[in-house]
């Protein structure tokens, strides 16, 4: 259903594949993939389209609803508290918290399960990275994760995923110190402690996973 609205708002405003792509910075392949359900739409990429094809957010709209519709039936409940909680904290003792997870890790972690398949995993990913979107919302709510050290040094998926993660952790730290860099105004804040020490992981073939001589508390503290 939402492939046929997506088609027939591009229809209606005349606008081809090839015209569409640099509108949403997307490539005109990924477009013509998610119209044969290749690939399975974005929010970010349902929003650039109605923003070009002026459709209202019915697209955006429409994906929202199918995604919770698509949610274990357990968690369904738990996105509509989530999308209207003004705080929300969570522990993690074995992962990093879903709503600060990189599209690589997030595949690993669902790929490693064995309960999905592959189409299967690609959806809880998608769905997985558009709640990730209440955290840089206008108003959006103040998160606080608290997530142990084994953590962090845990490799999920392979060096290069694990060593991905932990950058993007830093580069919201740095967003957060330097705000001019890049953190828009009202966007949440983090801090992160890292275990004393060097922070250190070796997996295959020796590789450091990531490196930290900061000192502090045994657990990363993000808020």
């Amino acid at each position: 259903m939402w492939i046929k609205a997506f088609k027939a708002a591009r229809a209606a405003a005349d606008v081809s594949q090839d015209q569409l792509a640099p509108k949403i910075n997307y490539s005109a392949s990924t477009i013509a993939a998610v119209e044969t359900g290749r690939r399975r739409p974005t929010m970010t990429l349902a929003v650039g389209a109605d923003e070009a094809l002026d459709t209202g957010g019915l697209l955006a709209e429409m994906l929202d609803l199918i995604n919770k519709k698509q949610s274990p039936s357990w968690f369904a409940s738990w996105r509509t508290v989530e999308d209207r909680a003004v705080k929300l904290r969570t522990y993690e003792p074995l992962l990093v918290p879903g709503l600060l997870q990189t599209e690589e890790y997030a595949r690993a972690v669902f790929t490693g399960t064995g309960l999905y398949t592959p189409d299967g995993v690609e959806e809880q990913v998608s769905m997985r990275l558009d709640r990730q979107r209440l955290l840089t919302r206008e108003k959006p709510p103040v998160f606080v994760a608290v997530v142990d050290e084994g953590a962090l040094r845990r490799i999920v998926g392979d060096t290069v995923v694990q060593l991905e993660q932990l950058n993007y952790l830093l580069k919201l730290i740095n967003e957060r110190r330097h705000p001019s860099r890049g953190r828009r105004r009202g966007a949440c804040r983090w801090r992160l402690r890292t275990p004393r020490g060097p922070f250190e992981r070796r997996g295959a073939g020796g590789a450091d996973v990531g490196q930290s001589a900061d000192r502090g508390a045994s657990r990363a503290c993000l808020s």
